[in-house]
């Protein structure tokens, strides 16, 4: 009776991960969410179900949900560039750059070319105040893409973003810090807090869609292999 019973209970996890891949297709990540939260149960040991929660809570803009599944997926798969990426960005969308950092970092560590990794975490440095730190990374993407505008105009509000630091800490008074400064894009040093300063959403929505598509598999069943 044993192989009949597993066989059964594989077939109902197939079944049901193929609903859950159906409703992430669909957009209705609440219940992909809910059928991968099952599976896990059934299949404890597959740590694809643990990225997938993750990817169901990311589409759903749960993002503070999404990051406990991701980081357990990554404690067992930690190559999985992709998936240190939506970490990162999970943290960026919580307003959290400090902890953003470590994730994109791993990022690029695998990846030096990796001209999204180089944007965000510049991004992310800039957002922390370390201007310092997101210099280097947007003149590594001008060295990456010589015609990405971005990369140029980050460098350039970078560079002004040390320049006023620097101002600051020589004991700069309010006469001039900067903040009166326009800059392509309507972008001003005066804000120097969010992420979304050098990227429009529907670019940065473009990427998520991609990875998010590429990273959804199948659960390890006895006779199945995951499917990549």
């Amino acid at each position: 009776m044993r192989v009949p019973l597993l066989a059964q209970a594989e077939n109902l996890a197939a079944a049901k991960s193929q609903r859950a891949k159906q409703a992430m297709t669909a957009g209705k990540f609440q219940e992909a969410a809910a059928l991968y939260r099952e599976l896990i149960q059934a299949l404890p040991q597959d740590p694809g179900l643990r990225m997938n929660l993750g990817l169901a809570f990311y589409s759903a803009g749960q993002y503070r949900e999404a990051i406990d599944p991701f980081r357990a997926f990554l404690e067992r798969q930690p190559d999985s560039s992709s998936v240190w990426l939506l970490l990162g960005l999970s943290y960026l969308k919580l307003h959290q750059p400090n902890l953003a950092i470590e994730p994109l970092e791993k990022v690029i560590e695998a990846e030096p070319a990796n001209k999204t990794a180089h944007l965000e975490l510049a991004d992310t440095f800039m957002a922390a105040r370390r201007p310092f730190e997101a210099t280097a990374h947007f003149k590594r993407l001008t060295e990456l893409d010589p015609g990405y505008s971005k990369a140029w105009q980050g460098l350039g509000l970078s560079y002004v973003a040390l320049s006023r630091q620097a101002f600051m800490e020589l004991g700069g008074n309010s006469r001039f810090d900067g903040r009166g400064l326009s800059y392509p894009g309507k972008i001003r040093s005066g804000h120097p807090g969010m992420a979304e300063s050098f990227r429009t959403r529907a670019a940065r929505s473009k990427v998520e869609k991609r990875t998010r598509a590429r990273l959804v598999v199948e659960p390890k069943l006895r006779k199945s292999p995951t499917t990549p």
